[in-house]
């Protein structure tokens, strides 16, 4: 007796595809069970968090948490994706070895058949550098305005095309104009 058997291994070699992508995805995967508990993570949570797949099966995903992160964003998130909505967000976690990682997550429910959730599936981004980098660039922006404000001299500062878009306060008290008269005067 023969059996087509060509449907069935399309279904498995779609399947084994879609296990190689994510296993393969530049972003952390993890999938929980409804109570929070680990049940699969892709390689790239391992490089990112430090912590092995047996090490992170069965765990809550707060083995991350580095109490930097308010708990009203705990709270949203866990109102939202029980709610059975997408959360989205920036979290402050810390790696096995104690380092903090910031990390944008997209988190929503897995349902079943009828509609229930049955799981919750976490992708997750490293953005620690661009985070830094940001942080960096509003440091040096809060420098250069404190420096100006404080210059003893008169300052302001004119875009090419003549429109004056910033000026310190001993030029506001040099020419006697507060600083929307000061900028007006393009």
């Amino acid at each position: 007796m023969l059996q087509d058997i060509t449907e069935r291994r399309l279904r498995e070699d779609r399947l084994e595809l879609l296990s190689e992508a994510v296993e393969q995805s530049v972003d952390s995967v993890i999938i929980t069970d409804v109570q929070g508990r680990i049940e699969y993570t892709n390689r790239r949570f391992t490089e990112v968090t430090g912590y092995s797949r047996e090490e992170a099966i069965g765990r809550n995903p707060r083995i991350l948490k580095s109490d930097s992160t308010p708990l009203a964003v705990y709270e949203e998130m866990w109102r939202t994706i029980l709610g059975g909505g997408t959360w989205q967000g920036e979290l402050l976690n810390r790696r096995k070895d104690g380092r903090l990682y910031w990390e944008k997550a997209v988190i929503q429910g897995m349902r079943d058949e009828q509609g229930r959730v049955q799981h919750f599936l976490a992708v997750k981004e490293d953005v620690t550098e661009r985070k830094q980098a940001e942080m960096g660039l509003r440091a040096s922006e809060e420098k250069y305005r404190a420096m100006f404000e404080n210059m003893a001299q008169g300052a302001f500062y004119q875009q090419a095309d003549g429109r004056l878009v910033d000026v310190n306060g001993a030029a506001l008290e040099l020419f006697g104009l507060d600083r929307e008269q000061f900028l007006d005067m393009t």
